[in-house]
């Protein structure tokens, strides 16, 4: 489960920059592509972040990974959590640089310290499966609990598969239902195939309890487990 996650560095980014946007807002996503340009040239991080995403997409102008890093980077410099995260995904894949896992782990922890739960996920998946770091299981899975309590059901789709498995926490069917419950509802694909796998090994009465668990858990509320 945890090593199949890996494929979501290898795919567009533009999901994670919309999350990001949505968390972060921007009064460039709209913008027409000049407009973005000259804004950025002027130092404004939003539109560098911006436009280094246009650039990593081929969106609006031919795509090209080098002038996204560009961007990013100037941007990331001034603590811009999108390009930080974006610049960590391309050092990750080696789009517009050598790819290099120290590097992106650098930026993801920048990303994630300034809150952003895509980069949160990325620094856990790095640390449970030690790649630029020595494979760190509880600091993997501190990244996915912030991660989670933002609501990003790929953390708590990784959470669901830590505690079915018992690696690096205690078993725990229970706690395993509630995340992929959550990450069902939060629209994870898998999550509910996962969770329906899951209550096969559950009684009734921790069913019942995983329910009313994941029922109740709202966003900015301490997570259950």
């Amino acid at each position: 489960m945890l090593g199949g996650w890996l494929q979501m560095f290898k795919q567009c980014a533009r999901f994670f920059v919309f999350c990001l946007l949505i968390m972060g807002g921007s009064a460039f996503a709209d913008d027409s592509f000049e407009k973005l340009k000259n804004s950025a040239a002027k130092g404004d991080a939003n539109a560098q972040a911006m436009l280094g995403d246009r650039y990593f997409n081929g969106d609006g102008v031919t795509k090209n990974y080098e002038e996204s890093v560009k961007w990013f980077r100037l941007a990331a410099e001034k603590e811009n959590r999108l390009a930080q995260t974006m610049l960590g995904i391309s050092y990750f894949n080696g789009n517009g640089v050598t790819k290099n896992y120290v590097e992106a782990m650098k930026w993801f922890r920048l990303a994630a310290e300034n809150g952003a739960a895509p980069a949160q996920l990325r620094l856990g998946v790095m640390y449970y499966n030690g790649m630029g770091t020595t494979k760190n299981s509880a600091e993997a899975l501190k990244w996915f609990r912030l991660a989670a309590e933002q609501s990003s059901a790929g953390a708590q789709t990784q959470l669901g598969a830590v505690y079915f498995s018992g690696d690096g926490v205690p078993k725990n069917y229970v706690a395993s239902y509630v995340y992929f419950n959550l990450a069902s509802a939060n629209g994870e694909e898998d999550a509910s195939n996962l969770r329906d796998m899951v209550e096969q090994s559950m009684t009734p009465e921790q069913i019942a309890k995983a329910q009313d668990l994941s029922a109740n858990w709202k966003i900015g509320n301490k997570l259950p487990f």
